[in-house]
């Protein structure tokens, strides 16, 4: 049974992280922010809470503060790229990585530039023990495909958050479904466009999309228990 009253306190609790964090980034300091980060894994907090609660909330949040004006887009930018920067070290120093064979690839399609979502995901499914590839931002569907040609994957991983960048997702979905060597692997897609339109995916002509970082986990182990092929949900 939940006792919500301790899920409240939790979430409470989570609150006053993200505040804080908020506050330490905006006051120029850095490496305080790190440190307060790097805390909350020593009060045995774990990544997933960390990355879920602290990073992604705060970031909600800065997007409702640049969407009322409070803060202008430089703000927002400098706030994003400190966490990334903050995400980097965490990623190199305190994950811990089991290697299970199953590879992925992630990344942006090409002409888009906002990357931190799929970072997030790509760096949790690392913890995870999957083998990620990460590409980054602005790759062209030409470089896309030459990659996935010369390697295995079991699934990609593309994050769109600009409509004007749907054509070009369409492009290197089509082209992966040509390919018999990939028609087996999974095709997921995410970002903004999607939480708007629920079958804008299928549309696409990719295989899921899905609307909360939770969802990776129960998937993960749906198809861990049941040796199925990876189906992959992400924000």
């Amino acid at each position: 049974m939940i006792n919500f009253n301790t899920e409240n306190k939790k979430l409470e609790k989570f609150e006053q992280f993200r505040d804080e964090y908020i506050k330490l980034i905006f006051n120029n300091e850095l490496d305080r922010a790190l440190k307060f980060i790097l805390n909350l894994k020593k009060m045995n907090f774990s990544i997933k809470d960390i990355y879920l609660n602290v990073f992604r909330e705060s970031l909600y949040k800065i997007g409702d503060m640049w969407e009322n004006n409070e803060i202008d887009v430089g703000d927002e930018h400098y706030f994003s790229e400190s966490t990334k920067i903050i995400m980097s070290h965490i990623f190199v120093n305190e994950f811990n990585h089991e290697e299970n064979q199953k590879n992925i690839i992630c990344g942006t399609i090409e002409g888009e530039y906002h990357e931190i979502g799929i970072k997030m995901i790509s760096d949790l499914l690392y913890a995870e023990g999957f083998n990620i590839n990460y590409l980054g931002t602005n790759v062209p569907i030409k470089s896309y495909m030459r990659f996935l040609n010369k390697n295995n994957f079991d699934a990609i991983l593309i994050s769109v958050t600009l409509k004007k960048n749907l054509d070009n997702l369409k492009k290197l979905v089509k082209s992966i479904k040509k390919e018999d060597n990939l028609k087996k692997m999974m095709v997921i897609v995410g970002g903004y466009p999607f939480y708007e339109d629920s079958n804008l995916y299928k549309k696409i002509g990719a295989d899921f999309f899905g609307n909360d970082i939770e969802d990776i986990q129960f998937y993960l182990k749906y198809e861990k228990e049941r040796n199925l092929k990876i189906s992959l949900f992400f924000i």
